[in-house]
């Protein structure tokens, strides 16, 4: 078994848990600098109680924020690559049908 085989299976597993039918969603954000409004990049993963996934992602420009050289090294995502994404304002409708009714868990949320 390999390791997204395992992670589809504890997924599934945490999903019986909580009933039939409901779903998981792991988010992830890249942030620009050390604001965590400094959004730049979105990532979701929605885990169906069978264990299939479905991705979704998306660069959002962060407006007049600056781009720490540090968290440049990490994500390598630069001002350059989000010029023209669209801000959240604009994948706020995609982002809130990924996370409607859903049970949402996350390393970043506050």
């Amino acid at each position: 078994m390999d390791n997204n085989e395992l992670q589809r299976k504890i997924w599934a597993g945490g999903l019986r848990l909580y009933g039939a039918g409901n779903e998981i969603v792991s988010v992830d954000v890249e942030t620009a600098n050390p604001d965590l409004t400094s959004i730049c990049k979105i990532g979701i993963v929605t885990f169906d109680a069978d264990g299939s996934y479905e991705t979704w992602s998306s660069l959002r420009n962060p407006s007049n924020q600056y781009f720490d050289e540090t968290n440049v090294l990490i994500h390598g995502i630069t001002k350059r690559m989000v010029a023209a994404a669209p801000t959240i304002t604009e994948v706020y409708g995609d982002l809130a049908r990924h996370l409607d009714a859903r049970i949402i868990v996350s390393h970043t949320i506050i």
